[in-house]
């Protein structure tokens, strides 16, 4: 079973990301693997998914570990788990790890980069990134707007500001005077 999550830009880890990863089961965790690459899971029920996840990453001595024979002791000792399986991915790249999980019916997927995503044929079939054709750098390619409507059209219609395009529009609306608005853009506090 392949599941896909995505990631646009890369998957930076700021230290309360980091700690919350020691809070999580193995099961719904990410890990950096041999390549440097990400993969994430997501499993629920746990107990139906530790014996075969112990299998592909050949820990099964953790299956008869009493530390580790529930939920309840999973979550206990997570941070020794997580410190395990942190070891463990970083021995094969991203891809092979993926096979190997996917081969025992475990959901893992990659965390992707934007270079990855932009290729992606899943992506591209789902509409997650579409064409926009934007008035000065031709077309582009976005992401798509991520709910579909049977009678209505959502999505990009216009491209963003510039900076400073409706300054002297917003500015009148709020009730300053031509004046003001050519004194403030003059010391340089608007655009």
């Amino acid at each position: 079973m392949y599941i896909n999550m995505m990631m646009i830009g890369s998957l930076s880890i700021d230290p309360a990301a980091e700690w919350d990863r020691f809070q999580n089961s193995p099961l719904r965790n990410r890990f950096c693997c041999k390549d440097g690459k990400w993969l994430i899971g997501a499993h629920h029920p746990e107990e139906k998914y530790w014996p075969g996840f112990c299998e592909a990453t050949e820990q099964t001595a953790l299956l008869s570990d009493p530390r580790f024979e529930d939920d309840v002791g999973r979550r206990e000792h997570c941070q020794e788990l997580i410190a395990l399986f942190d070891e463990v991915f970083a021995t094969k790249t991203r891809d092979e790890w993926l096979n190997l999980l996917e081969a025992k019916g475990l959901m893992f997927c990659p965390v992707q980069g934007s270079r990855e995503v932009f290729k992606d044929p899943q992506a591209l079939i789902n509409n997650y990134l579409v064409d926009f054709e934007h008035p000065t750098y031709g077309t582009l390619k976005i992401p798509g707007y991520p709910v579909h409507f049977s009678a209505a059209r959502a999505g990009t219609q216009t491209k963003a500001p510039a900076l400073g395009e409706h300054t002297d529009v917003i500015m009148r609306r709020i009730g300053y005077s031509e004046r003001e608005i050519q004194n403030l853009k003059a010391e340089g506090v608007i655009r």
